[in-house]
């Protein structure tokens, strides 16, 4: 009886050093270097510094996962058309500050964005609403975001989980995003300072 054939299997092999306790900086350098890189997961570490603009140079990125460490620095819009294959990108509880670039509007697979718990200011970008067809878990709940909540983040007709608590968003709910969001499971909105009614067809069953 002939042996079976031992599969074949193909680098590049990602770094997969999650839930560690490493440290240090994330060196500009591995973006050039690693350029077939798709799935790079470095959650829950203690690494510090910014995410460095070079990292643009991962075009193939498939899914980042910086959860849980203690960056800082502001996010890069380069990101925005570099990574154009990203479909998930983690970046909660760190320090990243600033603005949550316009030009991410570009990473048009994202399906899971999580910047919960950094200190994010600015307004919610309507672009992002087109932008992001194929979007379903959407996080951005305990920062500084201040503004409206885009009614023409309705656009986002797949979304299942929507996070926003804790921000310093205003105005009205526009009463055309429940009917857009017939898949959403999860919408958080508290601690922030909406006003007006409760839309009725944010209350319905859908």
């Amino acid at each position: 009886m002939n042996p079976k054939p031992v599969p074949c299997i193909v680098g590049p092999f990602p770094p997969a050093p999650r839930s560690n306790q490493l440290t240090g900086t994330l060196s500009p350098d591995f973006g050039a270097a690693w350029p077939r890189m798709e799935d790079l997961d470095l959650g829950v570490n203690g690494f510090a510094g910014p995410l460095p603009k070079e990292w643009a140079k991962m075009t193939n990125l498939k899914k980042l996962n910086i959860n849980n460490n203690k960056l800082t620095g502001t996010l890069s819009p380069d990101f925005g058309a570099a990574w154009r294959a990203i479909e998930e990108l983690l970046l909660i509880i760190n320090g990243f500050t600033g603005p949550l670039p316009t030009e991410w509007a570009g990473m048009g697979k994202l399906r899971d964005l999580r910047l919960q718990s950094n200190q994010l200011t600015g307004t919610l970008s309507p672009n992002f609403g087109a932008a992001w067809p194929q979007m379903e878990d959407l996080d951005l709940g305990r920062n500084d975001f201040t503004g409206p909540l885009p009614k023409e983040w309705a656009k986002m007709t797949n979304l299942k989980m929507l996070i926003l608590n804790a921000n310093k968003l205003t105005g009205t709910l526009s009463p055309d995003l429940r009917a857009a969001w017939p898949a959403m499971k999860e919408l958080r909105l508290d601690t922030n300072a909406f006003t007006g009614p409760l839309a009725t067809s944010l209350g319905s069953s859908g």
